[in-house]
């Protein structure tokens, strides 16, 4: 494990060419009142107990929040796992939501229900987890994704029932290792590289994966990886 700014400088002594694949670090945090209370989960620890053979107990009403892939397969899992009543709020759309249309439609299939233009506010509860509090959206101008921003409907407050909550959010960008590079630039928490062969700013390093797209397929981050190797090895040669 690289644990200081001077192990970094061992391996870029050592290399002629360094490739970052480090992907995400934690759960984006939902910064929320309550997100304390039992009965509340981040999407990486849920999952992290289903693969280590401790499924996590759900109660009969779940409730996901998030768009992404990841949100998804947990309100899935939520579905397996014996929840009666499985909600996925999203703040925006359908037609905005970055899951894939199949797991969507998966998810659907198997019970899970959609509440659209939805954010939470808080997690009601007093010892565990009772409810899940949130306010209704309107889209408003685009942001920098490109997608229209969500926008609080004043007075639109309403109660999700829930025994558990599962926050799928996003991953943060693993800032710290990264500060330690000089010359690597963040674009929205994602390591900017020349497409073409995965060259950052810095000219000893490359980077491909999770780092570089913000969360995508292990697919993509393979094929990212190639273009990488390929780029340093044509890079050698020249050397």
């Amino acid at each position: 494990a690289i644990e200081s700014p001077e192990a970094l400088r061992r391996i870029e002594d050592d290399c002629d060419a360094v490739v970052l694949a480090v992907g995400l670090g934690a759960d984006l945090e939902p910064e929320l009142p309550g997100s304390e209370l039992p009965g509340v989960w981040r999407s990486l620890e849920f999952i992290e107990a289903l693969k280590t053979g401790r499924p996590p107990e759900v109660g009969a009403r779940t409730v996901v929040i998030g768009g992404g892939n990841t949100a998804v397969d947990v309100a899935r899992e939520a579905v397996r796992l014996g929840a009666v009543v499985v909600t996925l709020a999203y703040r925006r759309t359908e037609a905005e939501m970055p899951a894939y249309d199949h797991e969507v439609e998966e998810a659907r299939e198997e019970g899970v229900t959609f509440h659209w233009l939805s954010a939470p506010t808080r997690f009601l509860g007093e010892h565990r987890l009772t409810g899940v509090e949130c306010s209704l959206m309107q889209l408003g101008s685009p942001d920098e994704s490109g997608r229209r921003r969500p926008e609080v409907v004043p007075g639109s407050e309403f109660v999700l029932p829930a025994d558990t909550a599962i926050v799928a959010i996003g991953q943060q960008p693993r800032r710290d290792l990264l500060a330690w590079i000089d010359g690597v630039e963040l674009d929205g928490g994602r390591v900017r590289v020349d497409p073409e062969t995965g060259h950052t700013e810095n000219p000893k390093y490359f980077a491909a994966g999770d780092a570089v797209s913000g969360g995508a397929t292990v697919v993509q981050a393979v094929r990212e990886a190639k273009v990488a190797a390929r780029a340093i090895d044509a890079e050698l040669r020249r050397a």
